[in-house]
């Protein structure tokens, strides 16, 4: 059983004692909102996926499993979006919003995305990309110092921690297709305080959203191939204790026919013959 397992049923069994009602229809309400179930596949690349280091992790997710999320991270990102509301409202209060949730998309690979806001200069007229995130008092702490460095500051924030890394390929992805400038405005959800970075990202950055080897890319190309790529990390391995996709990879491997079944069926949904992926998958 996992910690975050432990932990709700710790606070379930609390609310009983307590007799608080309340808290435990909020939980179920959140709790509602994001179970765990496979939807219709779609091969499209969406940047805030770039994070993932695992292939096998990105094509579950292409071939349409949705992953479970528990009420908290669910009310985490709703005050994110929140937050970024509020610094659009702003914007527009100063006069330089262009526009928000900017669709930006490529064909070769198949990328769908949308950017925070685009804003612009009003004495040069220079429009640019930028990211609104919000960040615990203890995570704004870890930010690099802000400098005039552009692509410093991207390599300083890359290397912050694996969440920012990718918030950072993310908005490489976006700048690469825009042609724009691009910056992060980071908001420490505690306190309000903010840090505004103009970033730049590398020519290495930049391969690495779109070339081959990229985990969203290869999983794509697989996706298309019809073929389920083997899994690329032990099952004791740091990356597949923090993934959200265990459950199912773990069963798929094992050869549970439930799991088989569901992933036979999406590819089905897809046009693809499934077998020759099931098989690929089993046997490694």
């Amino acid at each position: 059983m996992t910690s975050s397992k432990r932990s709700g049923i710790s606070a379930f069994l609390r609310q009983v004692v307590q007799e608080d009602w309340l808290s435990v229809a909020i939980d179920r309400h959140f709790n509602r909102k994001r179970p765990e179930r496979w939807v219709v596949p779609d091969p499209t690349i969406h940047p805030s996926s770039l994070g993932s280091v695992c292939t096998l992790e990105s094509e579950l997710g292409l071939l349409g499993h949705k992953t479970r999320i528990e009420g908290k991270t669910s009310r985490i990102f709703e005050n994110g979006t929140s937050v970024g509301k509020r610094w659009v409202e702003t914007f527009r209060e100063m006069r330089i919003l262009v526009s928000f949730e900017t669709p930006v998309v490529r064909d070769d690979p198949l990328v769908n995305g949308s950017v925070d806001v685009i804003v612009q200069n009003s004495l040069t007229g220079e429009k640019s990309v930028g990211e609104i995130k919000s960040i615990n008092s203890r995570g704004f702490r870890t930010l690099p110092s802000v400098t005039a460095d552009r692509r410093g500051n991207m390599l300083a924030l890359s290397a912050c921690s694996p969440w920012i890394r990718k918030y950072c390929l993310q908005l490489t992805m976006y700048l690469t297709l825009s042609g724009l400038a691009g910056w992060f405005l980071f908001e420490n959800k505690d306190t309000q305080e903010y840090k505004v970075f103009w970033v730049q990202p590398t020519p290495e950055m930049r391969a690495e959203c779109f070339d081959a080897g990229h985990p969203a890319v290869d999983a794509q190309r697989a996706f298309y191939a019809g073929a389920l790529v083997p899994p690329p990390f032990k099952q004791t391995s740091q990356q597949c204790k923090g993934c959200d996709r265990q459950r199912v990879c773990f069963s798929l491997q094992a050869g549970d026919e439930e799991t088989g079944q569901s992933i036979q069926g999406q590819f089905r949904k897809a046009g693809q013959d499934p077998p020759q992926a099931w098989e690929t998958a089993r046997r490694t």
